[in-house]
């Protein structure tokens, strides 16, 4: 008898399909040639992904839904400005990093069978003299729209690194520092510079310092964010792509690239104890990543049972506000002195 293979859920679900399975240029060209019809070619493609058959099997339904957590205060205050901004908007963000408007806040990582605390991802807030503290989605799209963002992302792996070099003085014990970047940093030249500056003045450990690439990033100009890439992994520094799944995941990055860490992204793991397609898709990203010996991070942690099927899937790493929501400096360093007692009372709520 012969088996029918499950039928792919959307014509965008084949398409990322093919995105694995293809290098980059001919992905793109077999993607925009797919047209609903028959669904041979669809199953036939998506056989060929092999272990990639559970991670595609209703993700587009994923990359369309919602995710339960609440948006952070000044989320949209700016979201309509940055669709087009204007001069007078690109002025303003030009003082507020003049005038030192801008501050980190750190989210905590914590190692999912141990609880402890291992890292943190920097995270920009802008404290607007009128709006008050305003997210990243309040203005980062406007910062990439009017060229500021490779200043402020300087800015921000400069400051990120500052401020893990104060904690270590502080006698803290040393934690992983991830750093989001953006395509302008590598395009203009400033990335590796900006970094070497930064570890150079801070006298940070190059072996602390996460940066995160996005899909996009990997898509833009490959040669020269591997170039880069390559020259900043041989001097300690690690690297995680972010958001893993809801782009163009082309495998084959995976063994082009450096990277340490593979991040699960937040619309997967939002749903992950009631949804068995999520499950599906974050059990083959964690097998992948166990497969090339990366570290898996799931963002978006909201709950104990999340938590709990994480670990028996085999996840590493926890972010989210369950395990910590994004915190000032000040804020965090107290996080991480109670980090003993945190990781206690998080291992017996799971049982561990």
């Amino acid at each position: 008898m012969t088996r029918r293979m499950r039928s792919v859920p959307s014509w965008r679900g084949v398409r990322l399909a093919v995105a694995l399975i293809l290098p980059p240029t001919a992905a793109v060209w077999a993607a925009d040639r797919l047209t609903p019809g028959p669904v041979d070619l669809a199953c036939l493609l998506v056989g060929m992904a092999g272990l990639m058959v559970g991670l595609m099997v209703g993700i587009s339904s994923r990359l369309g839904g919602g995710h339960r957590f609440a948006p952070e205060p000044g989320a949209g205050t700016l979201l309509e400005s940055c669709a087009a901004p204007s001069p007078a908007l690109r002025d303003e963000l030009r003082r507020a990093l003049d005038r030192g408007e801008f501050v980190l806040h750190f989210q905590p990582q914590l190692h999912i069978g141990s609880g402890a605390l291992v890292g943190a991802e920097a995270l920009a807030r802008w404290h607007h003299p009128e709006r008050g503290l305003l997210s990243p989605a309040a203005f980062i799209p406007a910062a990439e729209e009017t060229g500021l963002i490779a200043p402020l992302g300087e800015w921000i792996v400069r400051e990120a690194c500052r401020q893990s070099a104060v904690w270590r003085e502080a006698g803290l014990p040393p934690l992983m520092i991830a750093v989001n970047l953006s395509s302008a940093q590598f395009l203009d030249g400033s990335l590796e510079r900006g970094v070497k500056a930064a570890l150079a003045d801070s006298g940070l450990d190059p072996g602390l310092l996460e940066l995160e690439l996005t899909e996009t990033i990997l898509l833009q100009d490959s040669e020269t964010v591997l170039r880069s890439v390559r020259r900043l992994s041989d001097i300690g520094v690690s690297f995680a792509i972010d958001d893993f799944g809801t782009g163009w995941s082309n495998l084959s990055y995976l063994k082009r690239f450096r990277v340490d860490t593979l991040k699960i992204d937040r619309s997967f793991v939002g749903d992950l104890t009631d949804n068995p397609e999520s499950s599906a898709i974050v059990r083959a990203v964690i097998q992948i990543a166990r497969s090339l010996q990366l570290q898996t991070v799931a963002e978006g942690v909201e709950d104990i049972g999340t938590l709990i099927c994480l670990r028996h899937l085999g996840c590493e790493l926890a972010q989210g506000y369950f395990t910590g929501r994004p915190m000032p400096a000040a804020e965090f360093k107290t996080f991480q002195a109670d980090a003993p007692a945190t990781a206690r009372k998080l291992t017996q709520a799971m049982g561990a």
